[in-house]
């Protein structure tokens, strides 16, 4: 008698245990809805982004600071008609952006100041530990160099390149 009952409580013990490191892993996961993810404006620019959010297989927050924002405004300004209109097509993949279902988009109202834009960008990623999605291959060496994770869109289209037999 005395070895069920031990039996029972060993049982709902586990049970319980499981449960707890369950709902655990779902309040805090790093992969999930509660990852930060900090938008560099190269990736806005490159566009490739709404198609991937679209799809649904970014999970977490996308945060794009007020700098970056102000950064593609000037380059939409700019006499250099290339970045002029990739800077534009930026500022609407935004507009886009914050139409898809799957992504939550928040606008960070940064103080726009005379700090570099990949400077704060890292800043903002480092003491909110997020990470950094850009397509810009310095500033992912130096976020990586700082610790900082780095999603980028042209490893994601490289990796997902199929492999051709001859």
């Amino acid at each position: 008698m005395i070895e069920i009952i031990l039996i029972l409580v060993v049982v709902i013990f586990l049970q319980t245990s499981f449960l707890a490191v369950r709902s655990f892993k779902k309040s805090f996961n790093y992969y999930g809805q509660n990852r930060k993810i900090y938008i560099d404006s190269s990736t806005l620019m490159d566009g490739r982004i709404l198609k991937v959010a679209k799809t649904g297989f970014i999970g977490g927050v996308l945060i794009i600071p007020r700098s970056v924002l102000q950064e593609m405004q000037l380059l939409a300004d700019g006499k250099d008609t290339e970045k002029r209109n990739r800077a534009r097509a930026g500022l609407d993949i935004v507009r886009e952006l914050e139409r898809v279902v799957h992504v939550d988009v928040i606008i960070l109202s940064d103080p726009l100041d005379r700090t570099p834009v990949d400077d704060r960008l890292i800043q903002l990623a480092k003491e909110n530990h997020g990470l950094i999605m850009t397509n810009d291959y310095n500033l992912g060496k130096v976020a990586s160099t700082l610790d900082i994770d780095i999603l980028n869109i042209n490893d994601l289209a490289m990796e997902l390149r199929a492999d051709y037999l001859a």
